[in-house]
């Protein structure tokens, strides 16, 4: 009952693990009895996870690989509002994909917001790189990397980018999506839509950087 304790203090000191001082000490009527009322009891069971792995083990390292002379550059008002620009770079090397860069995409146009940016491989895959940044700037100057920390949301403006390296708004090497074990020869592509019709810009240059999946080149180790 409420009338059975006193807040501790000065007068009436904590009393933990002694009889409350205010309290009426009963006699003892030799039972015993417990707070629960019901037998402690243990409930055991047993469940099934099965684990399905279809992919075969492998142990690779990746390869850099580098491609320039693409195409369409520096020509004048050939992203053009209301159409798709398209810049193609060809690879003649045929090997699997493991990631995939676009370094150094520089080009002019007066308001980046109205450009959305994709990369498209040589089997067809296409990914949307970045779309409708940098309201009311112009131009652009930067590269796009999956393994960057910072999002090319989050890229500085004026021109968009300023050099730096950012991650796309979609990856571009994840296991099993994008382009990852695709074969990089031919064209790669980046297309620029120019949603509004009443500016124009150019594409100065871009470039390519493939890795490619290889063997593991480390030797076995017996220890």
């Amino acid at each position: 009952m409420a009338g059975d304790w006193k807040v501790a203090d000065v007068c009436d000191p904590i009393t933990i693990g002694l009889v409350n001082p205010t309290s009426d000490i009963s006699s003892d009527n030799g039972t015993t009895i417990g707070f629960q009322s019901i037998m402690p009891n243990m409930v055991t069971c047993q469940f099934k996870v099965t684990i399905l792995d279809q992919e075969l083990p492998y142990c690779g390292e990746f390869v850099e690989n580098i491609y320039n002379g693409a195409t369409n550059l520096n020509v004048a008002n050939s992203i053009i509002g209301g159409k798709v620009f398209k810049s193609v770079i060809n690879v003649p090397d045929s090997y699997l994909v493991g990631d995939v860069d676009l370094l150094d995409i520089v080009g002019q146009h007066p308001n980046i917001r109205d450009l959305i940016f994709k990369v498209t491989s040589p089997e067809g895959t296409q990914v949307v790189l970045f779309e409708g940044l940098c309201p009311g700037t112009a131009n652009f100057d930067l590269s796009l990397d999956s393994d960057s920390l910072v999002s090319v949301i989050n890229a500085p403006c004026g021109p968009l980018g300023q050099g730096g390296t950012f991650a796309p708004i979609n990856s571009l090497c994840a296991v099993n999506t994008a382009f990852y074990g695709e074969n990089a020869q031919g064209n790669w592509t980046i297309e620029i839509a120019d949603t509004t019709a009443a500016n124009n810009g150019l594409l100065s240059n871009w470039t390519l950087r493939l890795w490619e999946i290889n063997n593991y080149s480390q030797g076995d180790t017996i220890q």
